[in-house]
């Protein structure tokens, strides 16, 4: 396994590579599953689980190549979200926002160079099947969703 610190070193090259004018970076992290184990499920908006190991070291690690750090997360902003974070080691440049879009994009969604989420794939455009047959797995993971994933 290669270790974070050559892992850093290709993404510093790359990002060298990279004229400053011609995008802001951003990677955006979702937060269930991601900085906090999700074990356990849903506990309410501002119940959290421990979190997860390396994940914080890697999100301070990007910022600090210049790359900024968004959270988006289906959980609201609340006080006790912004608590756990600083208590867990996370800082992000922004959380639940999109503001660093360009004005006339109309979108909530954030414009970045990657999405890290547990519950994220990969689209492939030329393999459409295999997407289909993620999301029917994923779906049988709920209890009776699998009998009707057969049926289908």
């Amino acid at each position: 396994m290669i270790s974070f610190d050559v892992l850093f070193e290709r993404m510093d090259r790359v990002l060298e590579a990279v004229p400053e004018e011609e995008f802001d970076k951003w990677v955006v992290f979702d937060f269930d599953g991601v900085c906090s184990s999700y074990k356990e499920g849903w506990q309410g908006k501002d119940v959290f689980g421990n979190p997860v190991k390396g994940t914080a070291d890697l999100v301070n690690r990007i910022q600090k190549m210049d790359v900024k750090v968004a959270l988006v997360t289906t959980r609201p902003k609340t006080p006790a979200l912004e608590e756990w974070l600083e208590e867990n080691g996370f800082t992000f440049d922004s959380i639940n926002d999109a503001s660093h879009n360009p004005p006339d994009s109309g979108t909530m969604k954030p414009i970045a160079v990657m999405y890290v989420d547990d519950r994220g794939y990969r689209f492939d455009e030329d393999d459409v099947e295999r997407c289909a047959e993620e999301i029917i797995t994923m779906l049988a993971r709920d209890e009776g969703v699998e009998k009707k994933a057969e049926e289908l």
